[in-house]
């Protein structure tokens, strides 16, 4: 029907016109009104490697106008793992028809070109399995990505232990039941929901574990099927070594996927909890959140008076004058406990961390312990007159918090960390769980929202992580002020001023350069007189369970893009050190002045989300194991920026000082370390000889105050005899000297005794 309004009209489902690889979609076009003459639309498209388009010309005369013709859209089947890719769809119209000369050009449709290959997603990050836990599932979160399977008959899923594994670790598949979204076990035989999918064969003896797969194989249920893969291994003949777990999923029509996995062995253990999340033993619920907001302050909002993705749950100060703060309380029940998904409750807390998905950036807040039960579903801000730190309600101190008190910086959004290990070791200890209230700096008003634990996505719910050992370790711990301890340093250097020290600056940070300019900034950090036999210090030759650094980042400014934290190399003095100590380019990681490897990283490449302004906690085991071992001098580390990271990270040093803090020292860099005493002497480490004059100097570390054996050969292959002992000192240091050395060279070796 003539409506006597020229116009072309487009229809489609949406944009962009989504199509997988190898099919067809399309979209119609047809006029409004009739033209006195044709009207000609030229159709291609952007990237015909990714899409093509047919027909190429529509043609509308005065009469077929009103015929729709349609376009069709196809997509190239590249056979490539390359994920969702975009092109557009252009139609040039021309006319002679003055009402539709108008319209002359281009009309743009954007499309999405859907990948059709098997994708194998391992989202759960790295797995701990603590020598004598049951076996742990590799990843509760895997998921599947295949926009055209229906299911995977012929195929197979094949997990290998890729590296470092043994004969002793054991690769199997979790046997939860038949009910609905259940995988069980018969023999070999694997069935989902009660329907026979595949057999499997291999798992021990370091063989791969193997899944046939049949015509019963739904992508649900293969993706049940890799969620219960599991891992063990026993206690007392395991290497300690991380192993890497491979998966490969063959789709049974020439396509595949493939995965992996580090699987972290040893005494520390890793637990986590999210509502619907599985992380080794099963899904988790018992997540409680609501917001209380003085704007609605006779409503219950458990998930935020904006719902996620635009907000969620709000952390907001009130406006000036404006009735509208909001709180959140937050909580994580029934986590401390005796089962094999619990914390023990004698556990000690090596590092708690809440991750919270923020979709509205902005000032963070503070987290209170809650001193009184709350309701999850129907608690408003009445029901409290908003919840008070009075030590009534809710603590008045806190020990936890997102971002800085000053508001300067932001969250930033995405997925980020909150430390929370005091809170957790408290309840840990036995102090009743009843959760946070999150509330905002005072007088800052920029609102933080994040997703509650109603979202869809589970990923994005709130999520505890702790990392915990068993209450059998011995402790100590290094904190400049702290214990009697006073050997911390920690400097920045800066490329903008290349011979200036700064060892009076009480932040250090992390900044690459801005554009056009060299003002990078770098620091470095080290904690001396660690290692030795005296009270507070590490025994040579200890077995690291745990090293832990303790960075507040607390300081104005604080959140940033973090940095890579490298173990240096060479020594250098924190009053004298300077960006041209290392040469024009500052520290380099190059074998020589610094690790080739970072030891741990805050942040990532990608330089999103934000390191978080709050007390952020790394693992440094590798790097105080060999510290303790003496295979590597204690020399600290230098903390790069990452490339283009220029939003400055920073932490406090371990010269903050502040008349407004009554424990300055609460706010220093930490380094915690647990650990069990060697019972047998270590082996001695012996440094290259010192040739002097008519002697030889021979220097080694060992077990402190043990006496070792100095042998001497006129060859590598002996013979061997014994010229003297030495004895260690309290930090496993000693010196021989062989004042009557062979004349044509010797070679040299101690041992104990």
């Amino acid at each position: 029907m003539d409506n006597d309004i020229p116009a072309i009209i487009y229809n489609y489902s949406a944009l962009p016109i989504q199509v997988a690889e190898g099919a067809t979609t399309n979209y119609s076009v047809v006029l409004a009104t009739q033209p006195d003459s044709n009207v000609v639309i030229a159709v291609s498209s952007s990237a015909t490697g990714i899409a093509t388009v047919s027909p190429t010309n529509l043609t509308f005369t005065p009469s077929d106008w009103s015929t729709p013709k349609i376009v069709t859209i196809t997509a190239i089947d590249d056979l490539v793992t390359n994920g969702a890719v975009s092109f557009n769809v252009l139609n040039a119209v021309t006319s002679t028809d003055p009402l539709y000369a108008d319209f002359a050009g281009i009309r743009t449709l954007q499309g999405v070109r859907l990948d059709n290959e098997t994708q194998l997603i391992l989202p759960g990050g790295d797995i701990f399995y603590g020598l004598g836990m049951p076996a742990i599932t590799i990843d509760g979160q895997a998921h599947i990505a295949d926009v055209d399977a229906v299911t995977f008959n012929n195929g197979s899923l094949t997990v290998t232990l890729s590296a470092n594994g043994n004969a002793n670790d054991a690769l199997g598949i979790r046997d939860a039941g038949t009910n609905a979204g259940q995988l069980s076990v018969s023999g070999a035989d694997v069935a989902y929901e009660g329907n026979f999918i595949g057999g499997f064969t291999g798992g021990t003896n370091g063989t791969p574990l193997v899944i046939t797969l049949n015509s019963n194989a739904t992508v649900a249920a293969v993706q049940r099927l890799i969620r219960s893969v599991t891992f063990v291994t026993p206690t007392n003949v395991t290497s300690q070594a991380t192993r890497t777990v491979a998966f490969a999923l063959d789709d049974g029509v020439g396509g595949s996927a493939t995965a992996a996995k580090l699987v972290h062995v040893g005494t520390m253990r890793l637990t986590q909890y999210q509502e619907g999340g599985d992380y080794g033993y099963g899904s988790y619920t018992g997540a409680a959140d609501i917001a209380l907001s003085e704007a609605g302050h006779d409503r219950p909002w458990p998930a935020g008076r904006t719902p996620a993705p635009q907000e969620g749950l709000l952390i907001d100060w009130p406006d000036g004058g404006t009735p509208n703060e909001s709180q959140v309380l937050l909580r994580f029940d029934n986590f401390v406990g005796t089962n094999t998904w619990q914390v023990p409750s004698n556990a000690i807390v090596v590092s708690a961390e809440l991750l919270i998905q923020v979709n509205n950036t902005g000032d963070g807040g503070r987290f209170f312990r809650m001193l009184l039960p709350w309701d999850a579903m129907n608690d408003t801000w009445d029901v409290w007159g908003g919840i008070h730190a009075d030590d009534y309600m809710a603590r008045s101190v806190y020990e936890a918090q997102l971002g800085v008190e000053d508001g300067s910086g932001a969250t930033g959004t995405g997925i980020i960390s909150v430390g929370v290990t005091p809170d957790v070791q408290a309840w840990v200890d036995g102090q009743t769980n009843f959760g946070w209230v999150i509330i905002g700096w005072p007088l800052m008003t920029d609102g933080t929202g994040f997703s509650p634990s109603e979202v869809p996505t589970v990923e994005e719910r709130p999520r505890l992580r702790i990392y915990w050992l068993e209450r059998k370790y011995s402790e100590v711990s290094f904190r400049q002020g702290a214990n009697d301890y006073t050997n911390a340093h920690d400097v920045n250097i800066r490329q903008a001023n290349p011979t200036l020290n700064y060892i009076t600056d009480l932040t250090l940070f992390s900044d690459a350069n801005d554009v056009g300019s060299t003002n990078n900034t770098q620091f470095l950090m080290r904690f001396d007189n660690i290692i030795g036999a005296e009270t507070n210090q590490i025994p040579p030759g200890a077995k690291i369970h745990a090293a832990m650094l303790e960075l507040p980042c607390v300081a104005p400014d604080s959140m940033g893009d973090g940095g890579r934290f490298y173990a240096m190399l060479q020594p250098w003095d924190d009053t004298t050190v300077t960006w041209s100590t290392f040469g024009p380019d500052g520290v380099l990681p190059d074998g020589v002045q610094a690790a080739m490897v970072p030891t741990v990283l805050a942040g990532n490449a990608t330089l999103n989300p934000d390191v978080q302004g709050t007390v952020n906690t790394y693992d440094v085991t590798s790097d105080v194991q060999a510290w303790a071992n003496g295979t590597r001098p204690n020399y600290g580390w230098a903390c790069l920026p990452w490339p283009g990271g220029a939003n400055g990270w920073g932490t406090r040093s371990s010269k903050f000082n502040s008349l407004l803090y009554g424990d300055p020292a609460s706010q220093r860099p930490r380094l915690r370390v647990y650990y069990t005493a060697s019972l047998l002497p270590m082996a001695a480490i012996v440094q290259p000889p010192v040739v002097s004059g008519t002697q030889v100097q021979v220097k080694f570390a060992g077990t402190a105050s043990k006496t070792y054996t100095v042998l001497r050969a006129p060859a590598v292959t002996g013979p061997w005899g014994s010229i003297g002992t030495a004895t260690t000192d309290s930090s496993g240091q000693a010196s021989f000297i062989d004042p009557a050395p062979l004349p044509g060279g010797a070679f040299y070796q101690v041992v104990y005794p």
